[in-house]
């Protein structure tokens, strides 16, 4: 059976209340984590709003939707394409 060790960066306080609860036991934490897995396994991992498009089918895997970390926001995304076309929507 593979070993893992888990660091917690946890409060002296919460450290202590956590053992002498015995939440910190090797068994706690593989029920912790089982209970955690079988949660994440029942949702979705792709936000509702996202959707796997026709042209995705594929191309991008399904586990990859909502996994993404935005970067700029919409202003940004937009200005530099914004530059290059006039008012009319030609291209300057």
């Amino acid at each position: 059976m593979p070993r893992i060790a888990i660091e917690l960066d946890l409060p002296e306080s919460l450290a202590r209340a956590a053992a002498e609860r015995d939440l910190l036991s090797a068994k706690a934490m593989v029920e912790l984590i089982k209970r955690e897995v079988a949660k994440s396994a029942a949702v979705p991992k792709a936000s509702p709003s996202i959707r796997l498009q026709p042209w995705m089918e594929g191309v991008v895997s399904p586990h990859l939707l909502g996994q993404g970390k935005i970067l700029v926001d919409d202003d940004q995304f937009m200005a530099p394409i914004e530059d290059e076309w006039d008012p009319a929507g030609k291209p300057a």
